[in-house]
Order: structure tokens, then sequence, then C-alpha cells
């Protein structure tokens, strides 16, 4: 598409107006190239270009920029960890449980984590989740059992009495 190179050159050019309309424009240029194209910017742009790039690239509801948004997720800039963790529930697949799940456990963006944790859609989502809640640190698996209990999956059933018979009360809870 002869847009993606005009859009990413307007992006990274110095009128911060143009930047910000262009990546406003983003989510209309379809393909798997083009979200490749515009993920690759995330680590140039500055903190606020990065935060609406990453909510431009969740807009469009495909994997992949799932890790890139991750890799946001964990950015030193608060609203950029938001705008990620919010995306990831909607292009986030199930390598996106876990970093979700910490978030919710120990992050400032508990609420938007929990949510996204439900958000997430695949067939993989829900083994992940299961797998996640049996291991790992007491937190993040009961992040998990939350997640699990409101998505009602009922093939967590064993796991979730399980869990509220654990010797670790976060867990337990």
């Amino acid at each position: 598409d002869k847009g993606v190179p005009l859009l990413v050159e307007a992006i990274q050019g110095a009128d911060a107006e143009l930047s910000r309309d262009a990546i406003g424009l983003a989510p209309l240029v379809g393909g798997s190239e083009a979200t490749k194209a515009f993920a690759a910017l995330l680590p140039q742009l500055a903190a606020e270009s990065q935060e609406l790039m990453v909510r431009s690239l969740g807009n469009r509801n495909g994997p992949t920029a799932a890790p890139a948004i991750a890799a946001a997720a964990k950015s030193d800039h608060a609203n950029v960890r938001l705008a990620a963790v919010e995306a990831l529930g909607s292009v986030g697949d199930a390598s996106a449980v876990r970093p979700l799940a910490q978030a919710a456990a120990e992050g400032t963006e508990k609420s938007a984590a929990r949510a996204s944790l439900l958000r997430l859609q695949g067939g993989d989502i829900d083994t992940a989740l299961i797998q996640a809640a049996g291991s790992g640190a007491p937190e993040v698996r009961a992040e998990c059992i939350r997640a699990l209990a409101g998505r009602k999956v009922t093939k967590a059933v064993e796991l979730l009495y399980g869990a509220a018979r654990d010797d670790n009360a976060t867990v337990r809870q």
C-alpha cells in the first residue's frame, strides 16, 4: 500500500500535529505489513506519540502488533503502559495472559489489566489462564483465577476448587 510510507514519514516528522493525525489514520490502512511498519515505529516515538500509536495499533484488531504492544506495557511512562494493557485485551493472544496477570497483580493498571484478561479472545486463552493459575507468584495466580471465574471457564472448576484450599491465602481469596 502506497499510503504506509507516507504515514510513516508523517509520523516520524517534526510536525507534531501532522504526526498525531497520521497515527490516527493508521487503523484505516489494512494489512499485516502495515501493522508491522507502524509497530516498528513505537520505540522511536516520544511517550505521548507512543500512547497514541499503541491505541491505534489496538484498534487494528489483529495479533500482528501484540508483541510490540506487550513491550510497551513495560514502558516507564504510565500512560503508555495503560494504553498497552488496554490494547492487549483487543489484540493479545495466549502470550498476553502472564503479562496482563502480572499487571493486574502489581501494576497501577490493575483494573485495565483485569478487564483485558476478560476481553482476550481465542481458543487457547482459557488454557493459558489455567496453566498460569497453576504455578508462579501467588498474586499472579490469584489474578488468573479471578479471570477464569469472570470468564466462566467451566473446565477450570477443579482448579478453582483446588485454589480454594491452597496453602497461600492470596490464592485462596
